[in-house]
């Protein structure tokens, strides 16, 4: 329990890496809300007249001096401040695991095998091409073709890839224990073979795919990047679906879940913020 408390206590002070390499950590699913909870606090201490330091961030012991030895561009953090917002280049997941999984998981897909284009039977192998950062969503290989826990399965290509050629989807229900467990998965899973692309840098979030047929065929596809980035977005009805599919879960009182998704959507226009909540 001890050390349990010191890892969560690393993920409310910094962003500790080795939550890379934990195979039974769910610590994930939470990660990002310890900084969220301390940014409110923060912002309600300051509202109150709690005074902070006078450089934060570029002092002689700031956040640069801390973390990047003292090397920052003053540029990026003025430049355009008021007129440009980096939420304009924001990234909706269409499948809840790693984005790194996204754009094998869409080239699966539209491949329609497990669909209308034969059998994930038929599959000798697959070849994924990766870049650096997806490593992580494929070593130890062994581990990733047979994750333990949803989120270990979650950050994994292998076992993401099978799912999407043996049920022709991605969805949270795909993540209990009994998919986990699913022995056509975990089959295909094995045959997954990833392969570094050497000079390639999607930034985590394209690939390439071959898949190996039985009967000697081969299907090849390629992706920069995944559904759901600014230049190819979801759309409203997508993240709409998305939205009521997650609030259905919620351990909430019942709430119109329709209603405070359309009022989410027109914030510009939102004569009262404090009413949708």
């Amino acid at each position: 329990q001890t050390r349990d408390a010191l890892s969560l206590m690393r993920c409310q002070s910094v962003r500790p890496g080795e939550i890379k390499y934990s195979q039974g950590t769910v610590i994930r699913a939470v990660r990002e809300g310890f900084p969220a909870q301390a940014a409110v606090l923060s912002a309600l201490l300051a509202r109150e007249g709690v005074a902070g330091f006078e450089q934060p961030l570029e002092g002689k012991s700031g956040f640069y001096a801390l973390y990047a030895g003292g090397q920052f561009a003053p540029e990026d953090l003025l430049g355009g401040l008021g007129e440009n917002y980096w939420i304009d280049a924001l990234t909706f997941k269409r499948w809840p695991s790693c984005r790194g999984t996204h754009a094998f998981i869409e080239m699966a897909l539209a491949s329609g095998i497990g669909t209308s284009g034969g059998a994930a039977d038929d599959i000798a192998e697959i070849e994924v091409g990766i870049d650096a950062i997806q490593r992580m969503l494929c070593e130890p290989l062994p581990r990733k073709q047979a994750p333990q826990t949803a989120i270990d399965a979650k950050f994994s290509i292998p076992f993401t890839l099978a799912l999407a050629f043996t049920r022709g989807r991605v969805g949270l229900d795909d993540f209990d224990a009994t998919s986990l467990s699913d022995p056509a998965v975990l089959a295909l899973a094995a045959k997954v073979k990833p392969v570094l692309a050497e000079g390639m840098d999607w930034g985590g979030c394209g690939g390439r795919l071959t898949i190996r047929l039985k009967d000697g065929r081969e299907i090849a596809a390629a992706q920069d990047d995944a559904l759901g980035c600014p230049a190819r977005p979801l759309g409203e009805a997508a993240l709409v679906e998305k939205f009521l599919d997650c609030a259905a879960r919620a351990q909430v009182p019942p709430c119109d879940a329709a209603g405070l998704a359309e009022a989410i959507l027109s914030l510009e226009t939102c004569g009262d913020v404090g009413a949708v909540f």
